[in-house]
């Protein structure tokens, strides 16, 4: 995942710098600013030093707002453009939320990005760099449905943050596949993508339902890691398990079956970012396109 997501990043700068921006590439200094702390952006710092040391950039800084909390995050953006910041890569706190600090921004002649996730149209960012996490939901469902047994296939949905712009598209294509597969979602658990709530929800659903759930589908990081724990000490290998976004560490020791999805976007951003390094271009597109594989 490091790596995957350096490679983004740095399509993600170059981008910033190439799109609507009078500044050279010396002259800009980009903040990379996901919507509040959390392991899965941890590799956004690195990204950033590898990104302004390959382009020149005068400063490419990971700047990470100190709760999850919109507010936070648009006043240190806010902050962050008084410093001479002149370009952003934004994860939003707030799809909607968020549109006017990114209209403030890009007024004060600072282009904006949408990394890992989309602002609601209409916006001032430039585009959404992104993969589409509403198909690897759908098609890793498909995946844990194939592997179910039975009539009832009962599958409950553990996610991410309500705040986050993901978290509906993949509610939302986890409903759609069971309903294709004339399978039932009997939980979705979503707002728990903290290692407090997420332990505390997920084990007690767990504790309380195992027998009423022949499957379980992750879609965010921590609760991917929670699940795969929770179901080890179960032992219940009857439960099948497919998570998203999450890491290699959480399939490990698994007793029962557990497969871990990684996005096909993968194989795409090398050859993305090998088009940008030898032409120095940029996807020139306007509105909020977003730019998924």
């Amino acid at each position: 995942m490091s790596n995957y997501l350096r490679r983004v990043l740095a399509i993600g700068l170059l981008s910033a710098i190439g799109v609507g921006s009078a500044f050279a590439a010396g002259d800009s200094k980009i903040a990379l600013v996901p919507g509040g702390p959390h392991p899965y952006f941890a590799a956004w710092e690195q990204a950033g030093k590898d990104a302004a040391k390959d382009f020149g950039l005068a400063a490419a800084d990971y700047k990470v707002p100190q709760k999850w909390e919109l507010s936070q995050q648009n006043q240190l953006l806010e902050s962050l453009l008084t410093q001479g910041y002149n370009g952003f890569l934004i994860f939003p706190g707030d799809p909607v939320g968020s549109v006017s600090t990114v209209d403030e921004l890009v007024s004060n002649g600072a282009p904006v990005i949408g990394g890992a996730g989309c602002f609601k149209d209409p916006s001032s960012a430039t585009f959404c760099l992104g993969t589409d996490t509403g198909n690897s939901a759908y098609i890793g469902t498909k995946e844990l449905l194939k592997t179910l047994t039975g009539t009832k296939k009962r599958i409950a949905h553990f996610t991410g943050f309500l705040v986050d712009p993901n978290t509906q598209l993949r509610i939302d294509a986890v409903k759609k596949a069971a309903e294709e597969e004339g399978a039932t979602v009997v939980q979705v658990i979503a707002d728990i993508d903290a290692p407090e709530p997420a332990e505390e929800k997920i084990n007690a659903y767990l504790a309380a339902h195992a027998n009423d759930v022949d499957g379980i589908i992750t879609t965010a990081w921590v609760p991917a890691v929670v699940a795969s724990n929770a179901v080890r000490k179960i032992g219940d290998k009857r439960i099948k398990m497919v998570a998203i976004e999450s890491r290699s560490s959480c399939v490990e020791g698994h007793q029962g079956w557990l497969c871990e999805w990684h996005n096909a976007a993968e194989s795409v951003w090398p050859r993305l970012y090998r088009h940008f390094r030898s032409r120095q271009a940029s996807f020139g597109l306007r509105g909020q396109d977003r730019c998924a594989f």
